[in-house]
């Protein structure tokens, strides 16, 4: 286990995604976790994971209706942020605390949990980090625009379901990267060009 300041971050996605790594402060003084989840609304498939001990307002400002989660880039047209509940957070804590490993919350929900989508729970205050003379400063509220939500154990047709869905996005994928090198050839070949001169000319 780290014993100074560190940043980990550690990154899952299919081949059809692109990585981008935003980090913000974390202190690990806080005495509740937050899990954050932002997900696809049209699909419900999970984008992102942030897992702290800190709320992401807490040395960033500290207004937590300002910076209400770690998403900086939130697009709520396309995406909704989820608030996982207490309960479940308690849970996956116990589990990491099992393996001694800080980032295995993150790989947990992705490899062993869904999203219960059946019903919205009650936000409970949480500690943000801060303390005020030595009493922790809660989040009393959040925006209406994040749900507060379970996690449910996949079974192992949900698993097999995401595996296929994951293969499939990936030769998608692949074919696309495909058509687009044959395009791409045929250009070139229309211009009797080679790669090197393309690379040149349209640098």
């Amino acid at each position: 286990m780290p014993t100074s300041d560190t940043t980990q971050v550690g990154l899952y996605a299919a081949l059809s995604h692109t990585l981008t790594v935003t980090t913000r402060y974390v202190t690990a003084s806080g005495e509740d976790y937050w899990i954050f989840i932002l997900i696809d609304k049209s699909t419900k498939e999970i984008i992102s994971i942030s897992a702290a001990p800190d709320h992401p307002s807490y040395e960033n400002g500290g207004d937590s209706m300002k910076v209400p989660s770690p998403f900086i880039d939130f697009d709520p047209l396309t995406q909704e942020i989820i608030l996982i509940d207490r309960e479940t957070t308690e849970k996956l804590l116990e589990e990491q605390d099992r393996y001694n490993a800080s980032s295995y919350i993150v790989g947990l929900i992705d490899k062993e949990y869904k999203i219960d989508f059946s019903e919205t729970k009650e936000f409970i205050p949480l500690h943000s980090g801060a303390f005020i003379n030595k009493k922790p400063v809660l989040v009393e509220s959040i925006p209406d625009y994040i749900f507060v939500r379970k996690l449910l154990l996949m079974n192992n047709d949900d698993k097999i379901a995401k595996e296929n869905k994951q293969i499939e996005k990936q030769t998608k994928y692949k074919q696309k990267k495909l058509d687009e090198e044959f395009k791409r050839n045929a250009i070139l070949k229309k211009l009797n060009i080679t790669e090197e001169e393309a690379s040149f000319l349209f640098k």
